[in-house]
């Protein structure tokens, strides 16, 4: 009777702890609370604090969700990238995390006017022959 009874509130119990456990386990993996933190930390340590500074003494908040977004997007890439057991690398925050769309597309485009006129004279010049082609 009576340790069949109590036997109940301790199952009960058990079930309830595990529950919670599971509970702020699963809550915990999400960072999404820590994202400003971490976004502020990782611009900081890639552009320092001054730049910081300026981005938000420039009150440009449609910039800063923008990178605020972007990080946040990344994070969660990051996480899904290091959470696979089939990947064979991990991923981490870096420069770009912290960057607008427009900052991350300028990469992927030789802009000539950041470019050395030797440079894209040498490019334009180059001998195809040279190269077996």
């Amino acid at each position: 009777g009576i340790n069949a009874e109590y036997g109940d509130y301790f199952t009960m119990f058990k079930f309830a702890l595990v529950c919670c456990l599971v509970g702020v386990a699963w809550s915990s993996k999400d960072h999404v609370d820590n994202i400003p933190k971490q976004f502020s930390a990782t611009f900081i340590k890639h552009h320092g604090e001054e730049a910081l500074q300026e981005l938000l003494k420039r009150g440009d908040n449609t910039e800063i969700k923008e990178r605020v977004e972007n990080f946040r997007v990344a994070v969660q890439t990051i996480e899904d990238v290091n959470d696979n057991k089939n990947t064979k690398f991990s991923a981490a925050v870096n420069h770009i995390t912290v960057m607008t769309d427009a900052e991350k597309k300028a990469m992927l485009n030789l802009n000539p006017m950041n470019a050395t006129e030797g440079a894209l004279t040498k490019r334009a010049n180059m001998d195809l022959d040279s190269w077996g082609g």
